[in-house]
């Protein structure tokens, strides 16, 4: 005799619920994966690098973390008078440089929108993993990596 099976829709958040599901899906990675196991236990490392001009006013970042041996991009801003200056490559080759040398990343990855750069990482040798068109209506999003060890 199979279970009766009890179908519950919520349109609202239900977070107890939601934190429930996200928990059994943790404790199933972990048990099958030393990687998620490990990187829940210590994190990754953050590494985030930003710029200033010389009124001390902030015209640029990059917000990323290292861990299993890939850098990972978060946020890269630039402030809109600052773009098309090289400011973007200085940020983003600098954690590209740190990964590299003092946490032995092979990789990188980040996501962009095809109205934000996607070929701005490009022109810096990042390659398009992957493709989601029509998301949002109009525009597409891409995964796009980066082989850091030069093999």
């Amino acid at each position: 005799m199979s279970p009766t099976l009890n179908l519950i829709v919520k349109e609202h958040t239900d977070e107890p619920l939601r934190e429930q599901l996200i928990q059994h899906l943790r404790d199933f990675n972990d048990a099958v994966s030393p990687w998620h196991r490990d990187i829940r236990a210590d994190g990754g490392q953050p590494l985030d690098v930003f710029a200033y001009d010389d009124q001390k006013q902030l015209i640029g970042g990059i917000i990323c973390e290292t861990y299993w041996g890939w850098l990972s991009i978060d946020y890269l801003w630039i402030a809109e008078q600052h773009r098309h200056s090289g400011l973007g490559s200085l940020l983003l080759l600098e954690a590209e440089t740190i990964a590299i040398e003092n946490r032995d990343c092979r990789h990188a990855k980040v996501s962009s929108f095809s109205f934000q750069a996607p070929g701005f990482y490009q022109n810096l040798g990042y390659e398009i993993a992957g493709q989601l068109p029509d998301y949002p209506p109009g525009e597409t999003l891409f995964w796009l990596h980066k082989n850091l060890a030069g093999d």
